[in-house]
């Protein structure tokens, strides 16, 4: 039998603002965000509350050299100060598309950073393993790795059944081939990560099957 837990996962779209949504996400029994987006400023489109926060490995370490990861020590602060009950960090096999680098030795690196104020866990995204089965993405129509926000939601899916989610559509006043992040102040470039490592017109679509199946709902469409 499936969870009855209420579970909402934040997204960081452009669709956000201006719906006031926050005061429902709030009221979830679990609220996950991902890669510690901004939320001062932001409460009433977007809640103030979190409970897990998925963290690519890219929040952890600016980069890597030689002898290790060049670690963010901002990135352990922020989850200091946050009150979520846990961070759930994604790393791949291969960190920094293409660099292969010792999982072990990335965490021997961290680890003075964490204390008793963090629980972290770690998943393995990378291709071939349950976490991210690109054959499976394939099949669903994807080409390219899904975005860590889609494979967030379809983690929790698996875990909780028919979850809520939010802030991961197109924002409704710019071409669809865009996409922002809801605190970015500058709309003339569009995030060139999501195109050059993700298909992200892909993913929304795939999110909007889901919806009409009715196997996630999508917060924006019900206002």
């Amino acid at each position: 039998m499936r969870s009855t837990t209420k579970v909402c996962i934040v997204g960081s779209s452009d669709s956000l603002i201006g719906k006031s949504l926050g005061e429902k996400i709030d009221s979830h029994e679990i609220v996950v965000r991902i890669n510690q987006p901004e939320i001062s400023g932001f409460e009433k489109d977007v809640g103030s509350r979190l409970n897990h926060s998925f963290i690519s490995i890219w929040q952890i370490a600016k980069g890597v050299t030689g002898i290790g990861p060049i670690v963010n020590k901002d990135c352990f602060e922020r989850l200091r100060n946050e009150e979520g009950e846990s961070a759930v960090v994604l790393p791949t096999s291969k960190l920094f598309f293409g660099l292969n680098y010792d999982f072990h030795c990335f965490y021997r690196e961290i680890s003075p950073f964490i204390d008793d104020s963090i629980m972290i866990n770690f998943i393995d995204t990378s291709p071939g393993v349950p976490f991210i089965n690109m054959k499976k993405w394939k099949k669903r129509g994807f080409s390219r790795r899904p975005t860590n926000g889609t494979l967030v939601v379809d983690y929790y899916r698996r875990l909780y059944g028919r979850i809520n989610i939010v802030g991961f559509g197109h924002p409704s006043d710019v071409a669809r081939e865009k996409f922002y992040h809801y605190w970015d102040t500058n709309k003339e470039k569009d995030l060139p990560a999501m195109h050059k490592y993700h298909e992200p017109n892909i993913d929304t679509a795939w999110l909007n099957r889901l919806h009409k199946k009715n196997k996630i709902n999508i917060l924006e469409l019900d206002e």
